[in-house]
């Protein structure tokens, strides 16, 4: 997606979900590598005279460090919670914190944002916010039950990958299976 694509999507938030009183948007996409905040913390530094070691400083850091350059992301415009956040240092009370991250989650590439995506996106952090939903136990309990699924899956596929010739040996009986092995501190002493 170009920077005037992003422009354009960037237009249509603005009029769509508005702005607040300084005419920030509520909602924003920005490229997540151009963004960059303020945080105090520990940095590893490398100096000639003493070698590697840690500082405690105050820099300007990646705010998205750990995605890829050309991937988007819809920002949301929030109150600044220090208690939430310590590390940054936000000279303003308002802040934008990530929505959502548009790249594929297997591959970490790229996925264009669409227009239709977006409004699903907000449409939906509105909802649920704005107009007082409160999860019910029976919401949490299916929110967990379909995160503890979506983890056995994803531990079916690291299995598989890694190895491909267990699933058939565990239906056909020719699989070992090993239970914890005693180490030094666990075997029982020797009866007197």
């Amino acid at each position: 997606m170009d920077e005037q694509k992003a422009n354009n999507i960037n237009s249509w938030l603005s009029i769509k979900y508005g702005t607040n009183y300084d005419g920030q948007p509520k909602y924003r996409i920005v490229l997540g590598s151009t963004q960059l905040e303020w945080r105090h913390g520990l940095f590893h530094e490398h100096h000639d005279l003493v070698g590697d070691c840690i500082v405690e400083d105050t820099k300007l850091v990646p705010k998205y460090n750990y995605i890829n350059d050309n991937v988007w992301v819809l920002e949301k415009l929030k109150p600044y919670n220090p208690e939430q956040y310590p590390e940054l240092v936000n000279m303003s009370k308002l802040h934008y914190d990530v929505l959502f991250i548009f790249h594929n989650t297997k591959t970490w590439m790229a996925v264009e944002p669409l227009e239709a995506d977006i409004d699903m996106f907000v449409y939906f952090d509105l909802n649920k916010t704005l107009k007082g939903h409160q999860p019910t136990e029976q919401d949490l309990a299916n929110e967990h039950l379909k995160q503890i699924d979506q983890h056995k899956a994803t531990l079916r596929e690291k299995i598989d990958d890694a190895i491909p010739e267990l699933p058939h040996a565990l239906v056909h009986g020719s699989a070992v299976t090993v239970g914890e092995l005693p180490n030094e501190k666990s075997v029982d002493p020797p009866q007197q």
